[in-house]
Parts: structure tokens; C-alpha cells; sequence
């Protein structure tokens, strides 16, 4: 399932095939390094990103003055935390080239496991501001 969405993230201009490609060639790649199965490793890469709560901005344009709220969202359905959690993985990546693709794409995967990657402190500042902001939750479900 997992496997299927990363695929289709990677398509670019209808390719299947090179994104399968790439993605079978990354796994291989990330196979050759580690000890554990390359599924096992993108499975907790991917539980490390996955983010619990969604900020949300919402401005009031009634008065002369921008009004601007930021309030949480809780992510509730597991499609959607995962959904989430592949795009931030692909974000690195602007135009597939298979050497680029292939190393970035390794080592955004060990730095997720390390748990030191700017997307992890990316999450972590936007649950630190969702507690902050958590008195707005109840008013926008």
C-alpha cells in the first residue's frame, strides 16, 4: 500500500515506469546499506514524519486590518497522516534526475530514521504551535 503511494507521488508527467524504476532502485540501494528490509525502514521513516496536527490560517477580512489566526487541526483519519508524511518526503526533489533521486532519496530516508532531518524539526515546531494554539481547536472543528 505504502510502496503504491510513493510510486504515484513520484510520477511526473504520467512516467509510471521510470518512477518504479526509481523507486525499485532506491530500495535495492537502501537494501545494500542496512541490516533491515527496505519496507521495515520506509515504514518507520514514514511513521517518524507522519504529522498529528495541521495548522491552519484563516484571516478576517471584515475589518480594514488583516486579522490573521492560526489555529490546529487534528489530522484524524491514518490515509491522510500518511498522505502527508510522503509528500514530505518528495519534497526535496524539484526534477527527478536517477543519481540525485537515488542518493537524496537514501539519505532523507536514514536521516528520518536518525530522526534528524529538517522535516522532523519542521513537525516538531508545528506541534509545539498547535499546543500553543490548542484554545482555537475547539472553536474550528
Amino acid at each position: 500500500m505504502i510502496e503504491n503511494k510513493i510510486v504515484t507521488s513520484l510520477l511526473l508527467c504520467g512516467n509510471k515506469q521510470k518512477s518504479e524504476l526509481l523507486f525499485l532502485k532506491s530500495l535495492k540501494k537502501l537494501q545494500k546499506v542496512s541490516k533491515k528490509t527496505s519496507s521495515q525502514l520506509i515504514a518507520l521513516s514514514i511513521v517518524n514524519i507522519m504529522p498529528l496536527l495541521k495548522l491552519q490560517k484563516k484571516t478576517n477580512r471584515k475589518t480594514k486590518k488583516k486579522h490573521i489566526k492560526i489555529f490546529p487541526i487534528l489530522i484524524q483519519f491514518k490515509l491522510i497522516r500518511i498522505n502527508n508524511a510522503i509528500k514530505s518526503v518528495f519534497r526535496f526533489r524539484k526534477k527527478p534526475n536517477k543519481t540525485n533521486f537515488l542518493d537524496k532519496f537514501t539519505s532523507e530516508i536514514f536521516l528520518y530514521l536518525k530522526k534528524d532531518s529538517t522535516d522532523i524539526k519542521f513537525k516538531k515546531e508545528n506541534q509545539k504551535q498547535g499546543i500553543i494554539k490548542k484554545r482555537f481547536l475547539f472553536y474550528y472543528k
